[in-house]
């Protein structure tokens, strides 16, 4: 597990950063998570992951000024976790669909 893949988890949900760290643990990488933006920009100062997931929608930080942040630091490739807060951001595939009498 030395050479393992390193990935940082900046995601605020308790249930979306467990089912991330422990399904991506089982997988072989090598996880560390943080649930605000701050103990994220720490952690990818002394953790120097491969790779970053980051929830835009942090509680202390928005997420694009995360990104500006790490990006002073490192390339490395970060994926992004739209936040989806609001009702209007959840998408409704069956609205459009027809009625059937």
């Amino acid at each position: 597990m030395e050479n393992s893949p390193r990935l940082l988890i900046i995601e605020d949900d308790p249930q979306l950063r467990w089912f991330l760290e422990s399904g991506l643990k089982e997988q072989g990488w090598k996880v560390r998570a943080a649930e605000t933006a701050r103990a994220g920009l720490a952690l990818a100062r002394t953790f120097q992951p491969d790779l970053i997931l980051l929830d835009l929608g942090l509680p202390d930080m928005e997420g694009m000024d995360v990104v500006a942040c790490l990006r002073k630091r490192s390339e490395r490739p970060i994926i992004i976790l739209p936040a989806r807060n609001r009702e209007s951001d959840t998408p409704r595939p069956w609205t459009a669909a027809p009625t059937i009498t």
